[in-house]
């Protein structure tokens, strides 16, 4: 009786490391899930973030919010918002999507999304410099016009 008893308790035990390593435990928290590799990725076992009503929120409260995802607070406050609000949608769409991305990754796309928000001139400092580039060449043309609807009037 006792064998059986053993053979029992090492097929539990067998069984229950299958199950663990081929359903991993979700994590509670987010720092749980970047300090180890045995829960299961946070974003494919939780809710969608809320959107956040920024002109009520602190600028300190604020920072909290991204120290608590793990996301840069430099940056005024208009510059935390709009990655908070990059964030929130990251996060949203990746726990919507069927191929859930690490966290990691999600990181990883927001700062790209910085780099290339940051590397975009305005469109006003755009049409500025173009103005002042081609101011002759604007003024030769409206020249021309000008001429153009004197000899038809005339």
């Amino acid at each position: 009786m006792q064998s059986i008893n053993d053979n029992n308790a090492r097929m539990s035990n067998l069984f229950k490391r299958l199950w663990s390593e081929r359903n991993p435990r979700p994590c509670r928290r987010m720092s749980e899930a970047n300090e180890s590799n045995n829960c299961a990725d946070l974003t494919s076992r939780t809710k969608r973030k809320p959107k956040i009503n920024y002109v009520l929120l602190k600028e300190s409260n604020l920072r909290k919010e991204l120290e608590k995802d793990g996301i840069s607070t430099q940056g005024d406050k208009a510059q935390m918002i709009r990655r908070h609000q990059e964030w929130i949608t990251l996060w949203n769409a990746n726990v919507d999507s069927s191929k859930a991305k690490s966290i990691e990754s999600l990181r990883q796309e927001l700062r790209e999304w910085e780099r290339i928000q940051s590397r975009a001139s305005p469109k006003n400092a755009v049409s500025e410099s173009w103005g002042v580039d081609n101011r002759q060449e604007y003024e030769e043309l409206v020249g021309k016009a000008r001429a153009g609807n004197k000899r038809k009037r005339g």
